[in-house]
C-alpha cells in the first residue's frame, strides 16, 4: 500500500500539505477521495482508515488544512474563515486535476465539505460526513459580541504553550481538546501536529508545541444562519453518508434527536445515516475505526 507526502501550492503563495494513501489512478474519478480533518487536528486523523480504503482500490488525499499540521499559516492580519477553506479546497482539487471525486470530512472538515458540495455540486460524486451536519452556530451577533470579538482579536499572539516532552503534550491533547481522545489517538495526531521549539537562551532544552496557528482558537464574529446552512445542504445532489458516534461528546443523544439535526438531515436529497460505536473521533480510535472503514466501503460500493 503506497503512502506519500503531497504538496499543493496555491495562487496566494501559501502551500497546503498532506499525505496520500493508495495508488494514484491514471484517470481520476470517484475512486479519488479528498479527506478534510477537524478543528485543530490534521491529516493524521485518517491514518487508521486510509489504508483500508486504499486496499479496496481508492486513492485518498488527506490535507492539512491551512493553519494546521504541516500546511502554512495565513499571513499576519488574516484569519480563518470557513469560506476561505472552501476556496482552498476548490483550488486544491483543480491542482490535482480532479473533475469529479469523493469528498470526506470530519467535524470542521465536514462543515467545509458540505458547503463545498453545495457550491460545486458537479464536482462531488459522493459525500461522506463524519460527526458534522454543517456549522452549528446560530446568528445571534450583536454590538456587544462585536466589541468582545474585536478586543480579543487584538490580543491574539503567536506565543504558544510548550511542553517538556511529546508524552506530556499528547496527554494534555487527549484530555483538553474539543472532545476526549485516547493517548494513542493523540500520538497519531502528534506525528504531523507537534513540533520542537527552543528557548532563546544558551543551553535551553528542546520543548514541544502543537503547530496549529493560535488564531484558529479565535471564534469568528460572522456566523451562518440556519436557513443559509440548509440551503447549502439542499444544493447537494450527491449520495451522502452521515456517520455519528453513538457515544459522541459533540453530537450527543439529545442533539441527535433535536429538531435542528432532524431538519438538516431531511434537507439532504440522498442521505444515509449510520450510527456506530464510538465518540467524536470514531474514525481515528483503534477500537472503532474498523467499523467506520467498513461503513465507508459499503457506501462507496453501492
Amino acid at each position: 500500500m503506497e503512502t506519500s507526502e503531497i504538496t499543493i501550492p496555491l495562487p496566494s503563495g501559501l502551500t497546503l500539505r498532506g499525505i496520500t494513501f493508495g495508488e494514484k489512478p491514471t484517470i481520476p474519478g470517484s475512486q479519488c477521495i479528498l479527506a478534510l480533518h477537524g478543528w485543530l487536528d490534521n491529516a493524521g486523523t485518517y491514518v487508521n482508515i486510509g489504508p483500508a480504503l486504499a486496499e479496496e482500490g481508492y486513492y485518498i488525499v488527506c490535507l492539512d488544512l491551512m493553519g494546521h499540521g504541516l500546511s502554512d499559516h495565513r499571513p499576519a492580519g488574516q484569519f480563518y474563515y470557513l469560506w476561505d477553506y472552501v476556496d482552498e479546497v476548490a483550488l486544491a482539487v483543480d491542482y490535482l486535476g480532479w473533475k469529479e471525486f469523493t469528498l470526506m470530512g470530519h467535524s470542521m472538515g465536514g462543515h467545509i465539505s458540505i458547503i463545498y458540495a453545495g457550491t460545486f455540486p458537479e464536482r462531488v460524486s459522493h459525500l461522506i460526513i463524519i460527526e458534522s451536519l454543517g456549522p452549528y452556530f446560530t446568528f445571534t451577533d450583536d454590538p456587544f459580541q462585536m466589541r468582545k470579538y474585536l478586543i480579543k482579536r487584538r490580543e491574539v499572539v503567536e506565543e504558544k504553550t510548550s511542553f517538556p516532552s511529546r508524552k506530556e503534550a499528547c496527554e494534555v491533547r487527549s484530555l483538553m481538546g474539543l472532545s476526549p481522545l485516547s493517548f494513542h489517538a493523540a500520538e497519531l495526531l502528534a506525528e504531523r501536529g507537534l513540533g520542537e521549539v527552543k528557548g532563546s537562551g544558551e543551553g535551553d532544552v528542546v520543548r514541544y508545541a502543537w503547530r496549529s496557528d493560535v488564531r484558529l482558537r479565535l471564534r469568528q464574529f460572522l456566523r451562518w444562519d440556519e436557513g443559509g446552512i440548509r440551503n447549502f445542504i439542499a444544493a447537494v445532489p450527491a449520495p451522502t453518508l452521515l456517520i455519528f458516534g453513538n457515544q459522541s461528546s459533540i453530537v450527543t443523544e439529545s442533539v441527535f434527536k433535536s429538531d435542528l439535526v432532524k431538519g438538516r438531515i431531511n434537507s439532504f436529497k440522498k442521505a444515509v445515516v449510520v450510527r456506530l460505536k464510538g465518540d467524536h473521533h470514531c474514525h481515528l480510535e483503534e477500537d472503532t475505526c474498523e467499523a467506520v472503514s467498513e461503513a465507508l466501503i459499503d457506501f462507496l460500493e453501492q
